[in-house]
């Protein structure tokens, strides 16, 4: 025992003689220490839709609360579940933001581990340093969103994948990366586009024999059996599946009967473009595309794209980058940066190759200009970050607070099974534990119809989500009385939100 633990002593000791495990230690500590820090200043943040969705039904689910299930089928339910688990052990919303950070912490350890597996040590330090400090993934942080936790999953599972599968260091890591990717996919579906480079890849290498690989079934095997709770849950409320998903969000498959959305179509991409070079900054960006010579072999080689494993690799990360910006760009309304985001150590990556490209120029002359420069590059990109972080983290802290004020107030004076009409459902769901219902859907006659039919106790009405015009007006016409209300001023001339009372 005492030999074993000597050598273990031994090990630990060995490697902490390494510079670059002492230069990831630091790191992470920074990274550590910048979402500590926004875990402690958002703790008690009011939650938005997309948060309170989650949580909400986190909450149905793990406290039996008495309420109706708000869940919206069409979304992957395993970050709902998962809070769900938090709230059963007594953890709640403090467990969920701390699992957050955790997650947080995670991407950028796994960004390392991607970047020194697909490049160097060095490329990883440098994409790990650029997650640790970028904008979005600290904005994030403070969010119970389902980004970050996804792309700790898919990007696990990538790493996984390449080292069993690509490298052939052991069968057992394909079927690793299989857990890694499903639950993944089972926290935020559209992750599910990550499959397309690992077949395009398979293909490639191995032509249609991949078919007689029994690792690759077992691999699809694990995935599928994974998702097959949510694939029947999306089956039992919408009868044509998962086919639905992709009709909905992209127009696909529509009926001529049914409501197109305004995609952005190729613009799009562009427009998703410009976000990356924001969330990189300038400085970091001409790196990335310095960086980006690494493709120039695989466009050369691109005959040889089926022999050697080289072009391969660079045809799979081109992907990995290309896959979620064209089909986001084309197919979504409007850039929300966050759908990129298990892209981003991919980015991160080919930034630090092309840092490490330049270094290796400047350290043919000098090699301390060369580290003066690495140095200068990375500060110079990450004060703007961090600054960018803190700024829209302060600026977004309390947008929501006085639906959070309210749904409190609601959950005092209102009764369990009582009934409240509001837009903000899942927010007022959470906050006040009551049965809430939207109204959007109707028009003035209608809604008449439906307090009647739920017995409705408050109708809520605010600047907050999407409103009815004849909602604003609704209170003032039928002489209801005003049970509270907030505004947005000192003197109470402009308001935010009111409630009304139906009794």
């Amino acid at each position: 025992m005492d030999d074993a633990l000597a050598s273990r002593k031994e090990k630990i000791l060995n490697w902490l003689k390494g510079k670059h495990n002492i230069l990831l230690i630091l790191i992470l500590f920074l990274a550590f220490f910048i979402r500590i820090n926004i875990y402690s200043y958002t703790t008690n943040q009011p939650l938005w839709w997309d948060e309170a969705d989650y949580t909400y039904t986190a909450k149905v689910w793990g406290s039996d609360l008495d309420t109706r299930d708000l869940w919206y089928y069409r979304r992957a339910f395993f970050w709902p579940l998962t809070i769900a688990a938090m709230f059963k052990f007594g953890l709640g919303e403090t467990g969920a933001r701390f699992l957050t950070l955790l997650f947080s912490m995670g991407t950028v350890w796994i960004t390392y581990l991607i970047g020194k597996t697909l490049f160097n040590k060095n490329a990883g330090l440098l994409a790990a340093f650029g997650m640790a400090v970028a904008r979005l993934p600290l904005f994030l942080s403070g969010r119970l969103l389902t980004e970050l936790p996804a792309t700790f999953l898919v990007v696990a599972g990538y790493y996984l994948f390449i080292r069993g599968y690509m490298k052939k260091e052991g069968n057992h890591l394909i079927y690793l990366s299989a857990f890694f990717l499903a639950f993944g996919i089972m926290i935020r579906f559209a992750t599910s586009l990550a499959m397309i480079p690992l077949l395009v890849y398979v293909i490639l290498n191995e032509k249609f024999s991949f078919l007689k690989n029994k690792h690759l079934w077992i691999f699809a095997f694990i995935i599928l059996f994974i998702l097959s709770p949510f694939l029947v849950a999306y089956k039992t409320n919408f009868p044509s599946g998962t086919g639905d998903f992709f009709s909905h969000y992209t127009n696909i498959g529509r009926g001529e009967d049914q409501p197109k959305a305004n995609l952005m179509g190729v613009p799009g991409i562009w427009g998703f473009i410009k976000d990356i070079r924001f969330n990189m900054t300038w400085w970091w960006f001409a790196f990335f595309i310095i960086g980006c010579a690494i493709f120039i072999d695989m466009f050369v080689g691109i005959d040889m794209i089926t022999k050697k494993d080289s072009v391969r690799m660079s045809m799979f990360i081109l992907l990995w980058i290309l896959v979620p910006l064209i089909f986001h760009g084309m197919l979504s309304e409007y850039v929300d940066e966050r759908y990129l985001l298990w892209s981003y150590p991919a980015l991160f990556a080919i930034f630090g190759m092309g840092m490490m490209k330049i270094y290796d120029l400047i350290k043919r002359y000098n090699l301390y200009i060369a580290i003066a420069f690495i140095a200068a590059i990375l500060i110079l990109g990450a004060i703007p970050q961090m600054k960018a972080g803190n700024a829209v983290l302060k600026e977004k802290r309390f947008s929501y607070q006085a639906v959070m004020e309210s749904g409190l107030w609601l959950k005092e004076v209102t009764n369990p099974g009582d009934v409240i009409m509001s837009q903000s459902r899942p927010q007022h769901g959470y906050y006040a534990e009551r049965d809430v219902y939207s109204y959007d859907e109707y028009n003035e006659t209608q809604f008449d119809e439906i307090i009647k039919q739920y017995n409705a106790s408050y109708f809520v009405v605010s600047r907050f989500e999407f409103h009815p015009q004849w909602a604003y007006s609704y209170g003032v016409n039928k002489n209801l009385s005003v049970a509270n209300a907030w505004f947005q001023d000192e003197a109470r001339t402009q308001p935010l939100l009111v409630i009304y009372n139906l009794n």
